[in-house]
């Protein structure tokens, strides 16, 4: 703590030979032609109260955020001026460089307009169950100032993801300055549903948003370890015998090494039977095919394998449906 706090007095001075400059050049000069210098800029603003001016009041917000990195309780995108996930030294001199300018005032007709940019996740082939990190950046890409919201995490079928998609988790999101952003990630497992998927993030609109179409980020896409398609799902039922002889077949497909695999088929939500499969290769494709009767007061109308493989020495299991 004691470096950070002896850094701090060296901005301190260096701040207040800034100060003393600005004050000599708005002394009076006879001379002089008045001007006021206006700061529009598309970069991350100095003006962290946005009271439209860069002045001490900034300074001091500084100081409460400076040395703390992406991940810290006290970490703040908007003061983060470089954006390298550091509060520290160039982003003090960018604010120097800012020191006495003025810029236009979040109260004087700027609205923001908040946007979900950079969705990613940590692994995009993951086995079910298996715990990652979804992480999205939200961007304030108006002319004012954006009350504090929510961004709420999505799980989607396709690519486009919306509120009406699955909620997975939320996370708070302080007020941004125009062109503040905020990074913020959640740890989430992976469905055992579906075999390709998708993640993404919709911020929560605020009070004078300018658009709020685009409050929404693309999906991610997230594929599961051994993935499955289907040929065949068929079965006719024997009414003399209350049976029907079901066949199930396709195609699995291994995104990465799959030490062992066995595929166990149900008709009409009945086991058929199974398929075992020897190892697989990332990118490799095999056909499977399950035969086998079931008791049904109906011909067969749906399918379902689940899919038990050894990947890296542990067992995971994924379910595939046909309907």
């Amino acid at each position: 703590m004691f470096w950070k706090k002896g850094l701090l007095g060296v901005i301190a001075f260096t701040l207040l030979v800034v100060v003393g400059r600005q004050v000599a050049a708005d002394s009076p000069n006879v001379n002089a032609t008045p001007s006021i210098e206006l700061q529009v800029s598309t970069e991350p603003s100095s003006d962290f109260n946005g009271n439209g001016t860069v002045d001490i009041p900034d300074f001091l917000l500084f100081v409460d955020h400076y040395g703390t990195s992406r991940g810290d309780a006290g970490y703040d995108a908007k003061y983060d001026l470089d954006g390298n996930g550091t509060i520290g030294i160039p982003d003090f001199l960018i604010f120097v460089d800012n020191y006495g300018n003025r810029v236009p005032p979040s109260g004087d007709g700027g609205s923001p307009d908040l946007i979900v940019a950079s969705p990613s996740v940590s692994d995009t082939i993951l086995a079910p169950g298996k715990l990652f990190t979804l992480s999205a950046t939200v961007r304030n890409t108006g002319t004012g100032s954006s009350a504090s919201t929510t961004l709420r995490y999505y799980l989607s079928p396709d690519a486009t993801i919306s509120t009406s998609d699955i909620e997975v988790g939320t996370d708070s999101v302080s007020g941004l300055s125009a062109s503040g952003t905020s990074a913020e990630s959640i740890r989430l497992n992976a469905p055992s549903g579906a075999s390709t998927y998708y993640y993404g993030a919709c911020v929560e609109s605020v009070s004078g948003e300018s658009n709020t179409d685009n409050n929404c980020s693309d999906g991610v896409r997230v594929t599961h370890v051994v993935t499955a398609s289907f040929t065949t799902c068929s079965g006719t039922r024997d009414s003399s015998t209350g049976t029907a002889p079901a066949k199930i077949e396709g195609t699995v497909q291994a995104h990465k090494t799959v030490l062992s695999l066995i595929i166990t088929g149900y008709a009409n939500d009945q086991l058929v039977g199974t398929d075992e499969l020897s190892s697989l290769s990332a990118g490799q494709s095999q056909n499977f095919s399950i035969s086998g009767t079931i008791s049904t007061s109906t011909s067969v109308s749906s399918c379902k394998v689940t899919l038990n493989y050894k990947i890296y020495g542990k067992n995971s299991r994924g379910v595939v449906d046909k309907r």
